[in-house]
């Protein structure tokens, strides 16, 4: 959020409000369920993974091309999802 608001970021030019709310919103509903477990006693853990910027086709990118700009490879950016989901 904080290089959103900075014009020498690369993602300053960024426009993409319904995706980037959603994300936000999913942050913050993450982080009531974790709480609301922890409240109720229930053995639950609630994650959310950012594998940061992975080169797929994603929103309709070249692969080759975001691996360029220094995107992981699929398989390192998807590493920490596969751990926490079998924790």
């Amino acid at each position: 959020m904080t290089n959103a608001l900075n014009p020498q970021a690369s993602v300053f030019r960024a426009v993409a409000v319904g995706y980037q709310s959603a994300k936000a919103a999913v942050n913050m509903y993450t982080v009531q369920l974790a709480k609301e477990m922890t409240r109720d006693g229930l053995p639950i853990t609630v994650n959310a993974i950012d594998p940061g910027m992975v080169a797929t086709e994603f929103g309709g990118a070249d692969p080759k091309q975001v691996a360029k700009m220094g995107a992981k490879p699929v398989d390192e950016g998807v590493a920490r999802t596969v751990e926490l989901a079998t924790s």
